[in-house]
């Protein structure tokens, strides 16, 4: 290896750090996601006018999201593990 192509610590530092923030926005952007798969259905129940909304619809709706939250949110927790474990 080059001396221009040595990573240096503080590089590697920076690294890591970043990768930390990004795996820590995904958290914060599954709890955003969560918040609007969630409401969505909601307002659509009180909203529309004349339709008569599948109630069985919507709770294998909300079900479905909410296992698709649990999941992603269990991959999103091993990833920071691993990254704390790396620390």
């Amino acid at each position: 290896m080059s001396a221009k192509n040595a990573i240096t610590p503080s590089q590697k530092r920076d690294e890591n750090r970043r990768n930390a923030r990004k795996k820590s926005e995904i958290s914060i952007g599954m709890t955003i996601a969560g918040v609007i798969l969630w409401v969505t259905p909601m307002v659509n129940i009180f909203t529309t006018e004349g339709a008569n909304p599948s109630i069985f619809a919507l709770l294998v709706y909300v079900f479905g999201a909410w296992a698709a939250l649990i999941l992603g949110a269990f991959f999103v927790s091993r990833m920071l593990i691993s990254q704390m474990a790396d620390d």
